[in-house]
């Protein structure tokens, strides 16, 4: 008898996976899984009316941190508790939120509101009608790619596409495989046993990424941190996941805005401060120089070349009471503004100037005010020497008028008092004409960094700890 091709035939070996194999790939599902997840809901409270928003900055760190995305519902205004996060807009910053935690009405009725990282409450308080919603929902870190691209901060965002390929080619590995249901299923039947493992192996791996899911979906949410009262001491924000000294400082004493000046390209400049007041860079600068803040060894400062300049996106009023600080590296005998007030838009020079900080052309510090005839204050010492340097001025009408270089206090006086006038804050050009010692160009040569100015007086000891913050 002649025997036929399917009895005489031997049947193919079933490959079967190892338990390496198995692991990477289950493992590649579950990052993959977790980020499928983490996705859905940041997208799927649309459905509700709700809305998901981009954390861009730590001031409510360490509940919220940049990259989270917070999920808030529409609210009344009236049914508000202290301790809630709310999304408001901004009124200081048109077509902008600002995403804080809610403290108390003032004596208006306007709504008070504070950072968890900061000590101070924002300088600017809110109409009921600007509430936008009420936080429920945190979805970790899935926005950070966003983050990094907004802020053309393109290693980490490339290092994040790599793993996710990686992810991604892991969790296909093993479909092609036969055990993975290449076989027929007479083949199935004729090796028993074995033909079975490689489907008792993806069960485990199953399994374990479903584990995985539901532990995190589990511990995902805080409740608690939407709705508690925060009373961070100082130096809690440095408890953080991101450890970034300086930084952490300057946010504890609750900046109007904060320039770090980041950017290594592009025409806008980040406020760190979370009070979204960022800042259009004009004309050509020079990016990513050097920094004077060491204990942050990735930071960078910003060359203003021949003439590039920094001018405030948001206008405001004159402060009464406020602290301006800035860091500056040059050898320049022009001089040039550091950073002060005036009422010109970007591209535009200022017919109203106020809140000065300045070189002179001998290439000391003058810190100054203007109500009808300029006065200033001058360091004891030149800084045009090729170091880096920190100043700070401080005002108000009680304390009067304090310039501090280096973190120690150089000059104090009384001067005029500021005019009143509706601007802009400018950092690295202006117009000086008429004030003492004047600088003899309208830009500023040389590298500046870590602008910020504050709505109170910074005490001596608190720019002591900028300064030490910065350089230890």
């Amino acid at each position: 008898m002649t025997s036929t091709a399917d009895e005489t035939a031997t049947p193919a070996p079933i490959v079967e996976p190892g338990w390496g194999r198995v692991l990477t790939t289950s493992g590649c599902r579950t990052v993959l899984a977790l980020v499928s997840s983490l996705l859905v809901w940041s997208v799927l409270p649309l459905v509700w009316g709700w809305t998901p928003q981009a954390i861009q900055s730590d001031s409510m760190a360490p509940r919220f941190v940049a990259g989270d995305v917070i999920v808030t519902r529409p609210v009344a205004a009236s049914t508000l508790r202290p301790g809630q996060v709310i999304t408001v807009a901004d009124p200081d910053h048109p077509g902008r939120t600002r995403t804080h935690r809610y403290v108390r009405a003032d004596h208006e009725g306007l709504l008070v509101t504070r950072g968890d990282a900061n000590q101070q409450a924002d300088s600017t308080h809110v109409a009921p009608s600007a509430v936008q919603g009420v936080a429920v929902l945190r979805v970790p870190d899935i926005a950070l790619p966003l983050l990094w691209l907004r802020l053309h901060d393109y290693p980490p965002l490339v290092v994040c596409m790599m793993l996710m390929t990686f992810v991604l080619l892991g969790a296909r590995r093993a479909s092609g495989s036969s055990g993975d249901g290449g076989g027929t299923g007479q083949g199935d039947h004729r090796h028993g046993g074995r033909s079975r493992r490689p489907g008792r192996l993806r069960r485990i791996g199953a399994v374990a990424t479903a584990g995985a899911v539901v532990s995190v979906a589990i511990g995902a949410p805080a409740d608690a941190a939407f709705t508690r009262l925060t009373t961070n001491a100082a130096d809690s924000f440095k408890a953080a996941a991101v450890f970034r000294p300086y930084q952490t400082a300057v946010l504890a004493d609750s900046p109007t805005f904060f320039w770090r000046l980041q950017e290594k390209s592009g025409t806008t400049a980040a406020d760190t401060s979370g009070n979204a007041r960022t800042a259009t860079i004009t004309n050509t600068p020079a990016f990513a120089q050097t920094s004077p803040i060491t204990s942050e060894p990735s930071d960078v400062a910003f060359g203003t070349g021949s003439n590039g300049y920094l001018t405030s996106t948001a206008t405001s009023t004159t402060p009464t009471t406020f602290s301006v600080e800035a860091w500056v590296k040059t050898t320049s005998t022009s001089g040039g503004r550091l950073l002060g007030f005036g009422d010109g838009a970007a591209g535009s020079g200022s017919s109203s100037t106020d809140c000065q900080l300045y070189l002179a052309p001998n290439g000391k510090v003058e810190f100054g005010l203007d109500d009808d005839s300029p006065t200033a204050l001058a360091s004891s010492a030149a800084v045009n020497n090729g170091s880096w340097h920190y100043v700070v001025g401080t005002y108000s009408t009680s304390t009067g008028a304090k310039l501090y270089v280096d973190g120690a206090l150089t000059a104090s006086g009384t001067l005029a008092k500021p005019s009143s006038f509706t601007g802009r804050w400018r950092a690295g050009a202006e117009s000086m004409s008429g004030w003492p010692s004047n600088p003899t160009s309208n830009y500023l040569s040389g590298t500046i960094d870590e602008l910020a100015v504050y709505p109170s007086v910074l005490s001596a000891a608190r720019i002591t700890a900028h300064y030490t913050a910065a350089t230890s």
